[in-house]
């Protein structure tokens, strides 16, 4: 479906409410200068193909809150931020890792799983473990997670390494640049 939409040069915007607007958001910090321009880019990048309203709310929110985390690390900003859009993050590790997801695709459903593992999370690795035992649409889950829980943990080297050794050579190269690390770091590492 995506291969068919990006080669047609009559394709526009098809009012996606899935949550693929979501992942375009930590890409806009990455590449952004200012809170306000991760904000806007966030919303260009995802109304492209994500322009239903709803998608565009969560966007916005998540957006928000993205950059309260990434200033601060305080998960209590996360929190903040999404509760006010109607997202319930007040839940205890118990009954998270208790509960089970159902899979979907749907932008909203994915908000509170992922960021309710960030909140009870005592590490990127532990949020992520979190993320995958509670199953739905785990690979959605985990990389808006894992958004989340960068700014708040860090990603161990360890994760980032083996994670980079499994990229194509060429990937490899524009992740490096775009997060700043040494050029060749997984060959100065032996992996």
């Amino acid at each position: 479906m995506f291969w068919n939409w990006m080669h047609d040069p009559g394709a526009g915007p098809y009012n996606s409410i899935g949550n693929g607007c979501v992942a375009r958001v930590s890409v806009a910090h990455h590449f952004s200068n200012s809170a306000k321009d991760a904000a806007q880019l966030s919303q260009k990048l995802s109304a492209l193909t994500h322009n239903h309203p709803e998608s565009l709310r969560v966007v916005e929110l998540l957006s928000r809150a993205l950059s309260r985390v990434s200033v601060s690390g305080r998960v209590g900003d996360i929190r903040e931020v999404l509760e006010s859009g109607d997202f319930n993050l007040n839940v205890s590790r118990e009954d998270l890792l208790a509960s089970r997801v159902d899979f979907s695709e749907r932008v909203t459903q994915i908000v509170e799983p992922a960021l309710s593992a960030v909140m009870v999370g005592t590490s990127f690795e532990d949020v992520m473990r979190i993320c995958i035992h509670r199953g739905g649409d785990v690979d959605s889950i985990c990389s808006l997670a894992g958004a989340f829980a960068e700014p708040v943990f860090g990603i161990p080297d360890g994760i980032l390494l083996q994670a980079l050794a499994k990229l194509p050579p060429m990937m490899r190269e524009v992740l490096e640049k775009a997060l700043g690390l040494e050029r060749n770091i997984i060959v100065q590492e032996g992996l």
